[in-house]
């Protein structure tokens, strides 16, 4: 059970990578939104760093770091809310 989810989220992780690398933004969002919801996304923010790094010299603002990191914070606090079960 844990290497089919340790394969799920390793393949996730790659095509959310490949999706931002190279632009595909109408897929990466909600693909990226998925993996928030489920999955902790620590990596992601560490993804946000290297391809805003790779980026840097054109860019001085680090986008992908704040948005990455700014939709983990939000994501973990809305998480319990959107996973329980009442109608209320």
């Amino acid at each position: 059970m844990f290497s089919k989810t340790l394969f799920l989220r390793c393949l996730s992780f790659f095509m959310v990578s490949v999706f931002w690398y190279f632009s595909i933004v109408l897929v990466a969002i909600p693909f990226t939104l998925w993996y928030f919801y489920n999955f902790r996304a620590y990596e992601l923010v560490l993804l946000g760093v290297l391809i805003d790094l790779y980026f840097l010299p054109v860019v001085s603002t680090p986008y992908y770091t704040g948005a990455f990191l700014g939709t983990l914070v939000v994501m973990e606090f809305l998480k319990p809310k959107l996973r329980t079960n009442s109608l209320v």
